[in-house]
């Protein structure tokens, strides 16, 4: 991304590594982002928290009904589920930092994220 000003162009120095060169993985990502955006909203987003869902996690059913059996009330129930749910499948981060500390990957999954409508979403059973 670049800003013109008089006919020169001055680089946010937020998209280069410590090299002084762009991010190779916003090389590949900025081109996919819609149309619609400008740079200023690709830049928002590349510098504020931004959420994904890795993976709901979902109780194992036999479990959840050979403990519920011993419970007396749906606080109890309540509170075995809260102790059992795992919330490690949502993922909040700033994607630029994620560039910075080589998270590449993790970056990909945020763009991906944002520029599907329905993601789909693994359910892990724990």
């Amino acid at each position: 991304m670049a800003l013109k000003i008089n006919d020169e162009y001055f680089y946010p120095d937020f998209q280069l590594n410590n090299a002084g060169g762009v991010y190779s993985a916003l090389e590949i990502a900025i081109p996919q982002f819609p149309k619609i955006l400008n740079g200023w909203d690709i830049a928002f987003w590349l510098t504020s928290s931004q959420t994904i869902v890795q993976y709901i996690p979902v109780l194992d059913l036999d479990v959840v009904k050979e403990i519920a059996l011993n419970l007396d009330s749906l606080d109890e129930i309540a509170e075995f589920i809260e102790d059992k749910i795992d919330t490690s499948g949502v993922r909040t981060k700033i994607p630029l930092d994620l560039l910075e500390n080589g998270e590449v990957q993790l970056f990909a999954e945020f763009v991906a994220w944002y520029l599907c409508d329905e993601p789909e979403i693994t359910l892990k059973v724990v």
